[in-house]
């Protein structure tokens, strides 16, 4: 959607307490054992040991680990449920990187950020990971730090540790709390298992390959297991990056946002031309926006979700297709439309360019290249591409060939979709009936077909695509465009399909709080309803989370979690929860 920023009266509800999606129990194939789950001990057995007991009634102060022999490990906190304190009760483990020098990178991603999701290993990881000694270790750290939080009541600072297993432990500031007798482990036993996995050079490629997310017939995998995204629109996270003064915005939305369960954000990474930009001209980036975008996928990881990255827009906000041509008539070559994008090698070249700057980028933060990270959920080519000099739709056929086969020859690891709309073309005629009146040279079925493009994707605003129907029958052509384009990406594309935007606008008349919650509901439902048996309906992101105090931000479609209604923040919590318990 191009940019719908505007002023608005405060007119809503306050949100309810976010309440979260319950996690899937851990479970194994074949295996109907309640999962093992690491407990604190008082104090050790006689012989100096720490074993593990079997038990479901106990819980440590740092979170519990449930780990099944065979096949998967979770991290999940503690706090309760419908908690009001502003931790939210989604507020995920933390486990430090403790792998870099002082003032260095850390050389490996955090692997255990997580929220109501499981964290699974391959059998192979989780065999090297959970033994006896391991455990031991483990329990051994909590009853020490526990002893030391006793004796001593102020901690002392040190620089550089060793863990009891033998694995360097060096946080990036070079400080850890200490008391005369040697370290504290805060953070346990999540430090020991990261630390682990990411100094194991046979552990660690496989572990990170099972951490993207992937396609597996008509849905989403992570770790092996269906991952559904339901989740949300944020496209300023960059921009408000950018003035450090600003960043408690970023971080309070997908806090929130966590909190209430979603799980996948759609967001820009991309700023091209103009004075607060990405991109300054072809092949010239400012450092600073960059690192605003570093922000952004850490704090992303930080609050376990994953990001779609779209890498340019059809429209003119934040430059756009427009401005590779203004560059393009500035370096001297002729370009006759904003279409041309699509077809001029110029173009062409400036665009892949900025590709490959963005895809390897290494993170300041996390010392993560970007086309390693698994915070990424997924690169987005464009958002919302039209040419309408070729409405036959070859066009931009051959522009998202050419264009995600690309990115893949970069990137291995991550997904990429088109970013469409979802109007259907000359591939499928009879499908045009679905079609809001108009043809945009873009064709649902050809262009999700394309081997490289990993899942479809579509748009949902009847009230800006049927305006002068009632109410009524935008609800009914609501649910014809999702029940077509489910069906089709089931039957015909097979891959998933994400609802990327939908949402209802406040400014238009005769808005209420009852007919936004009908269409969040209708999409939602449609979803679901696809997505428990197996069907294509994968996630839906609404348009857009704002966080308090973002009013220039506000287009009519936002949504504020602490200015929402209860029956809006409901439905959203209910999607997550309902959501997050499918399995196969």
């Amino acid at each position: 959607m191009g940019d719908k920023r505007g002023a608005t009266s405060d007119h809503r509800a306050l949100a309810p307490s976010p309440i979260p999606a319950q996690p899937r129990e851990a479970r194994v194939p074949g295996h109907s054992s309640s999962p093992v789950q690491l407990l604190r001990r008082e104090a050790p057995d006689k012989d100096g040991t720490f074993p593990l007991e079997n038990s479901n009634t106990h819980q440590n102060v740092h979170g519990s680990i449930s780990s099944a022999k065979q096949g998967e490990i979770w991290v999940q906190p503690p706090p309760d449920p419908m908690s009001n304190e502003d931790e939210s009760p989604f507020h995920p483990v933390t486990s430090p990187i403790l792998l870099a020098e002082p003032n260095t990178r850390p050389k490996t991603p955090n692997l255990m950020h997580t929220t109501s999701n499981q964290v699974q290993t391959t059998q192979n990881v989780l065999n090297d990971i959970v033994e006896d000694e391991v455990i031991n270790e483990i329990n051994k750290m909590w009853y020490v730090e526990e002893e030391w939080e006793k004796e001593m009541e102020s901690p002392t600072d040190i620089g550089d540790i060793e863990a009891m297993m033998g694995l360097p432990q060096r946080p990036q500031d070079g400080k850890v709390a200490t008391n005369d007798n040697g370290p504290a482990y805060p953070n346990l036993p999540e430090t020991l298992i990261t630390t682990k996995i990411a100094n194991d050079p046979d552990i660690y490629p496989a572990y990170q390959e099972e951490s993207f997310a992937r396609v597996s017939g008509n849905h989403f995998i992570v770790n092996g297991h269906p991952f559904f995204a339901n989740g949300f629109n944020a496209y300023w996270l960059m921009d408000k990056s950018y003035d450090g003064y600003e960043r408690d915005k970023v971080s309070s939305a997908l806090q929130q946002a966590s909190g209430y369960g979603l799980t996948v954000v759609r967001t820009w990474a991309f700023s091209d031309g103009g004075g607060r930009s990405l991109q300054i001209s072809p092949g010239s980036y400012n450092e600073d926006m960059f690192k605003a975008l570093d922000f952004v996928v850490s704090e992303a990881s930080k609050y376990g979700l994953r990001l779609i990255l779209c890498l340019v827009n059809n429209w003119s906000d934040y430059g756009g297709k427009n401005q590779y041509i203004q560059w393009a008539r500035n370096a001297g070559h002729y370009v006759n439309s904003e279409d041309d994008f699509f077809s001029s090698d110029v173009v062409k070249g400036f665009y892949k360019n900025n590709i490959k700057n963005v895809i390897t980028r290494i993170n300041t933060i996390t010392g993560v290249a970007y086309k390693d990270d698994p915070t990424i959920f997924a690169w987005e080519l464009m958002n919302e591409p039209r040419c309408q000099s070729d409405l036959s739709g070859r066009t931009l056929q051959d522009w998202i060939s050419e264009m995600s086969a690309y990115i893949k020859s970069i990137d291995k690891n991550h997904m990429v979709d088109v970013g469409m709309e979802g109007f259907y073309g000359e591939s499928m005629p009879d499908r045009k009936q679905f079609n809001p009146g108009y043809e945009v040279g873009t064709d649902f079925i050809s262009n999700h077909q394309i081997p490289e493009i990993d899942f479809a994707t579509i748009h949902a605003y009847p009230e800006q695509w049927a305006p002068d129907q009632s109410e009524d029958g935008q609800e009914a052509f609501l649910k014809r465009w999702l029940e077509s384009h489910i069906e089709d990406s089931s039957t015909v594309i097979k891959k998933p399909v994400l609802v990327a935007e939908f949402g209802k606008s406040w400014k238009r008349s005769g808005f209420t709080v009852e007919r936004r919650d009908a269409l969040y509901s209708t999409v939602y439902d449609s979803v679901y309803a696809s997505a428990r048996v197996n069907g294509a309906g994968a996630g839906a992101l609404f348009w857009q989370l704002l966080a308090q105090g973002m009013d220039g931000n506000r287009d009519g479609y936002e949504i504020i979690f602490s200015e929402c209604p209860y029956s809006t923040a409901n439905i959203i919590s209910q999607q997550s929860r309902r959501m997050a318990a499918l399995d196969y």
